[in-house]
C-alpha cells in the first residue's frame, strides 16, 4: 500500500512538470496574444484594458497598477475621448 502512495505521488509530480512544461512553452504565444488584443481596434474596449493592465501588471507588478500605491512611479495611460467612462 506505501508502495502505491509513492507510485501515485511520483506520478502527480511528473504530471505536474509536463503540465509546467506545456505552459511555459505557451507563455510566450500568449503574451503575443494580450499584446496583439490590445491593438486590434476590432476588439470590446472593456477586453482590450483588461489587457492592458495585464501587460502593465507583469511589467511594473500589480502594486504599481493599483490606485493610491504609494512607493511606486506614476503610470500615465491617456484614453481616446468618449472612453474616459471606462476608467472609472
Amino acid at each position: 500500500m506505501v508502495a502505491e502512495k509513492k507510485k501515485k505521488v511520483l506520478s502527480e509530480k511528473g504530471q505536474r512538470r509536463e503540465v509546467d512544461k506545456i505552459f511555459k512553452s505557451a507563455a510566450s504565444s500568449a503574451a503575443q496574444m494580450i499584446v496583439e488584443t490590445v491593438q486590434n481596434d476590432d476588439v470590446k474596449t472593456e477586453i482590450r484594458l483588461k489587457c492592458a493592465s495585464i501587460i502593465l501588471e507583469k511589467v511594473f507588478g500589480k502594486e504599481a497598477v493599483q490606485e493610491g500605491a504609494s512607493d511606486t512611479k506614476k503610470i500615465v495611460v491617456e484614453l481616446a475621448q468618449g472612453l474616459e467612462g471606462y476608467a472609472e
